[in-house]
């Protein structure tokens, strides 16, 4: 599970947390490396994407890390995951914000094919929730956690 805070109204911003499969919460901030995307990919702007974000990710040392998850929470939320339908539904509503996006996405990798990522839930700029029946499920799951981080990232 990923939780990211994307923002680029002022400064590019990429920054979050994710649930490694022990349950725990292992942080990150990717906001310079969104800059750089920003101002240098291939001589254009871009976004840095969802494949981006979940390479770094795979890249990085998990060094601070504190409890968020029991391990039967985490299998609960990879079988629901798992069974949410290819073809969800996404109740959608701007909300105009200019806060970015705060997300949670759930990422299923069987280690052959790109990682596929779920939206689960939206805040900011865009209020969106995955309407599956699963879906619900998993943040039922991740709402249990005082899972609201405070940001910067220190």
């Amino acid at each position: 599970m990923i939780y990211e805070h994307v923002n680029y109204a002022e400064a590019p911003t990429c920054r979050g947390f994710y649930v490694n499969s022990a349950g725990h919460k292992i942080q990150f901030d990717f906001s310079e490396i969104a800059k750089n995307f920003w101002e240098e990919k291939t001589g254009s702007k871009r976004f840095i994407s969802d494949d981006d974000i979940y390479q770094l990710l795979l890249e990085t040392e998990e060094t601070d890390s504190e409890e968020f998850l029991t391990s039967e929470d985490v299998s609960k939320c990879y079988k629901l995951l798992s069974k949410i339908s290819d073809d969800y539904d996404i109740d959608a509503k701007c909300a105009g914000k200019d806060a970015g996006s705060y997300c949670w996405y759930g990422v299923l990798d069987d280690g052959v094919n790109s990682p596929e990522f779920i939206l689960l839930s939206e805040t900011g700029d865009w209020e969106r929730v995955n309407t599956d029946k699963n879906a619900k499920k998993i943040m039922k799951i991740l709402k249990k956690k005082q899972w609201n981080i405070k940001f910067p990232i220190s």
